[in-house]
């Protein structure tokens, strides 16, 4: 149903979440012990990844979505992970750095930040006061994230863009506040105190996860992964 009105949806989906995995198997091999995952709703990494058996990994989500969730992992596993910690927040209205020192989050130590499908759904100002908190954490500290092209949220689409990007970006789910314009992106974090060290969309997805595999998959170009650093 997805794939019917936003073509490309469920390619961009698969190859953005391998994206992130890659991010986070990479920050975890050069010595980070600790993950924090910003709107984790029902994301998997704690058990699908085993590099991150022996890490710290911090959840951060609206209450009613961690209970959710708790109840359904008791449920499958019949006990919470020991090295997973549920922080609630509201991302639209409390501040994260009070939140992240109230969950415990040791903040002389450098960790991997993971945002993924967020970043279109907050106003300007919760964005940036997300970034700024992550700049504000020791060096070497890592932040992957997703967001939508700008133009998918003005309307004001670049020449020739297909009607599959079209229709996708006419696809709301939820409202859509909040975009970035890819030429913009590096200067854009650099003001927040970030270091942007790549930003990939559908032609590297296909290069790195498709063609590999020699396998047909149609990705949008509506939304991208970026990586950057303290």
């Amino acid at each position: 149903m997805m794939e019917r009105q936003a073509p490309g949806i469920r390619g961009a989906l698969l190859c953005r979440t391998r994206a992130i995995d890659d991010a986070v198997k990479a920050a975890v091999g050069r010595g980070i012990k600790t993950v924090v995952i910003l709107g984790a709703g029902l994301d998997t990494r704690a058990w699908r990844l085993r590099c991150l058996e022996q890490a710290r990994v911090f959840e951060l989500d609206l209450p009613s979505v961690q209970a959710f969730k708790k109840q359904r992992v008791f449920a499958l596993r019949g006990a919470l992970p020991a090295n997973v910690r549920f922080v609630p927040i509201d991302f639209a209205i409390a501040r994260l750095d009070e939140t992240l020192a109230a969950g415990g989050l040791n903040p002389q130590e450098p960790a991997i930040f993971v945002w993924e499908g967020v970043t279109q759904y907050l106003p300007a100002q919760a964005v940036d006061t997300v970034l700024k908190t992550v700049a504000a954490r020791p060096e070497a500290t890592d932040l992957v994230f997703t967001y939508v092209l700008e133009e998918a949220i003005t309307g004001r689409f670049r020449a020739g863009r297909s009607e599959a990007f079209r229709k996708s970006a006419a696809r709301l789910p939820e409202p859509r506040l909040f975009g970035i314009d890819p030429s913009k992106l590096a200067t854009f974090l650099a003001d927040r105190g970030l270091t942007l060290i790549e930003d990939v969309g559908a032609d590297e997805h296909r290069t790195r996860y498709l063609e590999p595999l020699k396998r047909e998959l149609a990705v949008s170009e509506i939304e991208r992964v970026a990586r950057a650093r303290t």
